[in-house]
């Protein structure tokens, strides 16, 4: 799904080939654009709100005058199913994904392709664009993150930790993070400087599904940068990390920590007066009649 920038309508993709637009305050469905082959897997608006790019199975995407509901161009170059799409923020060039492994930077006003991103080892499921529109952030099901340069096509740097495919990156709207998500049940949230090189990631534990639904637990983890003069701190400005499911703390940023203690504390209080209550309940003159 996705929403127009002016959050007034939504967009959905559907594997019944079709894509909805929906008035949201209402409910009511505007518009069904119909013209991919096979299911469609995303769905991206162009900035100026009247475009909406969709990729699909059918190894194409299509470029939607939501207006009219007409298609305005059908862009083919991807030799298998197309995972996701993404605008640069300018609304110049489009990005997509594709299980095929690759990323095509396009020229959607000549349908032309401008660059093949190579070096992911696996299906390309994300891709989003910085806010600055010279770097694009994939995930793939390799289980890594690259981020590229874009006008040179050179992979910056690529990130590992996650232990299953890659389904999701998005940047912060400020650019100065990007988070993952993965079927290892993980969330990952990395600050800007640590998307360039020389970073490198501690692996994470290996979590299963039924540990993640038991425990409900985040776990995000630290980088390790050679070129920081002391490797094994992340700067004080970073107050994420690391709490395993077994409630043992790898890595705390000052803040977190003061969060973390004030939350336990909460937590210990509540639990001392649910405790009380419970006394006072049983020793009560109805608890004993």
């Amino acid at each position: 799904m996705a929403w127009r920038p002016d959050g007034q309508r939504l967009a959905s993709s559907s594997w019944d080939k079709t894509i909805i637009i929906w008035d949201v305050t209402s409910g009511q469905i505007l518009s069904r654009l119909t013209g991919h082959q096979e299911g469609v897997n995303s769905v991206a608006w162009h900035p100026d709100g009247q475009r909406l790019a969709s990729s699909s199975w059918d190894k194409t995407i299509i470029i939607w005058d939501v207006t009219t509901g007409q298609t305005l161009s059908t862009l083919m170059g991807h030799e298998d199913g197309v995972n996701s799409v993404a605008w640069r923020p300018d609304g110049q060039r489009l990005a997509s994904g594709s299980e095929d492994g690759t990323i095509i930077i396009w020229n959607v006003t000549g349908e032309q392709i401008l660059a093949r991103l190579t070096g992911h080892q696996s299906w390309v499921r994300s891709v989003a664009w910085h806010p600055d529109g010279q770097r694009l952030a994939s995930g793939a099901a390799d289980h890594t993150i690259i981020i590229w340069d874009v006008a040179s096509g050179r992979a910056l740097t690529t990130l590992t930790g996650h232990k299953d495919r890659i389904n999701t990156v998005a940047w912060q709207p400020d650019g100065q993070r990007l988070a993952s998500g993965s079927e290892d049940s993980l969330i990952y949230i990395l600050p800007e400087q640590f998307t360039q090189p020389p970073c490198q990631w501690f692996d994470s534990p290996n979590l299963n599904l039924e540990e993640w639904q038991t425990y409900r637990s985040y776990a995000l983890y630290r980088p390790t940068c050679s070129n920081l003069s002391a490797p094994e701190i992340a700067p004080t400005s970073v107050d994420y990390y690391i709490w395993t499911l077994t409630g043992r703390l790898i890595a705390v940023s000052l803040a977190s920590l003061v969060l973390g203690l004030v939350t336990v504390g909460v937590w210990a209080l509540v639990k001392l007066l649910r405790l009380i209550l419970r006394k006072r309940q049983a020793s009560s003159p109805s608890a004993t009649a």
